[in-house]
Parts: C-alpha cells; sequence; structure tokens
C-alpha cells in the first residue's frame, strides 16, 4: 500500500513537470501547432514566414520547409554552434528541385543520406531517418538550424546576408 502510494505521488509530481518543460520549451523557442497536414509543430525560423515544419516518430524526422519567396533557393539545415559547416542541408529551388548536402566548407558539400521530395511554389519537405548525417539530431531536445536565401533556382550560390539560424527544440509541441 505504501508502495502504490509513493508511486501515486511520484507520478502526480513528475508529470506536471513533463508538461511543463514542454510549455517552457514552446515558449522560449516560439514554437506553434503547424498548419500543415502530417506536422504536429512549426517554428519561425527568420521572424519573417520562412517556416520550419516537423513532426518526430521515433528517430525518423519529417519535415517541411514553407517560404513566401517563390525565386531562387532556400536552405535550411542542422548545424553544430550555428556555423555555415559542418552541416546537413537541405535545399529547394524554384526551379523545381529538392537537394541535400553535407557542408564541409564555404564551396558546397557532398550528396547526402537525405530523402528529399516535392516542392510547390513555396514548400519543399524531407525527411531524415537516424543520425547518418554530419550532425546528429537531438531528437530529444534542443537543436541548431541555419537557413539561408539563394538567388540561383537550379545550383548552391552565395547567399550574402540572407542568412541565420535559431534554436529549435524538436520536443516542443505547439
Amino acid at each position: 500500500m505504501a508502495r502504490a502510494v509513493l508511486g501515486l505521488l511520484l507520478l502526480l509530481l513528475i508529470a506536471p513537470s513533463a508538461v511543463l518543460a514542454r510549455k517552457r520549451a514552446s515558449q522560449s523557442s516560439g514554437c506553434v501547432k503547424s498548419t500543415l497536414p502530417g506536422y504536429t509543430s512549426a517554428v519561425d525560423l527568420n521572424g519573417k514566414g520562412l517556416m520550419f515544419h516537423w513532426k518526430v516518430s521515433g528517430s525518423t524526422l519529417s519535415a517541411a520547409v514553407q517560404t513566401t519567396s517563390n525565386k531562387g533557393s532556400v536552405s535550411v539545415g542542422f548545424s553544430k554552434g550555428g556555423k555555415m559547416f559542418p552541416a546537413d542541408v537541405v535545399t529547394g529551388y524554384s526551379g523545381g528541385a529538392v537537394k541535400a548536402y553535407k557542408l564541409t566548407g564555404y564551396s558546397g558539400g557532398t550528396a547526402s543520406k537525405v530523402k528529399a521530395s516535392g516542392i510547390s511554389s513555396t514548400t519543399f519537405k524531407f525527411t531524415r531517418s537516424g543520425n547518418d548525417g554530419t550532425v546528429p539530431i537531438n531528437y530529444a531536445g534542443s537543436n541548431t538550424l541555419i537557413w539561408a536565401y539563394g538567388t540561383s533556382n537550379k545550383k548552391l550560390t552565395d547567399h550574402g546576408k540572407n542568412r541565420g539560424s535559431k534554436s529549435v527544440d524538436l520536443t516542443c509541441v505547439g
């Protein structure tokens, strides 16, 4: 009986703290409920409508990037410390292609194992399973995402000052 009461007390103490932790993650990262079907959460990466939508299932991340720009390219990636490299980046081109890169320097990178598909004028989607990239994904917490806009609709180009980074907690539920 005493163990049952102790177990119940622990449950009552732990459950609210888990809910509070998710709420704090939501507030600190600007996480909101995703407006796209199939995704649970979203965050505005640049404060100007560059939306990163996601859903985590085990060790698989399903993501969509939505932008108000439909010219050139937009890239979003997982980075160490907000730097351009090393990073795993997915780029959607307004010409219709979606490509994934492992960036190891300023001159671009090599093809990666990320599965990327589907671009409309403002949205592209990708899936990443496990931690097969250069930068491991923290499925249970904070990740540094980088973003950039390019001028070419067919290949990686210099983004100039059209870039940034944001910390995103993948446990956040909007």
